[in-house]
């Protein structure tokens, strides 16, 4: 399991160009059995990411 947790965990990744949704694919691909815990994301992260987030959900990768 990969739990992410921070106080701007939507803001992964903008400094080296890359966001948190590219994060989540990566992580995804690692091992079908992973399991990702996202912790204390903003709402209006969460909306900015939700393409890339809504396609993990739908393959249950959500704790």
């Amino acid at each position: 399991m990969f739990v992410a947790g921070s106080d701007s965990l939507g803001c992964y990744g903008l400094d080296i160009g890359t966001n948190l949704g590219e994060l989540l694919s990566v992580i995804n691909t690692i091992n079908d059995d992973t399991l990702i815990g996202l912790r204390d994301i903003a709402p209006a992260s969460f909306l900015r990411y939700f393409e890339e987030i809504d396609v993990l959900l739908l393959q249950s990768v959500f704790r």
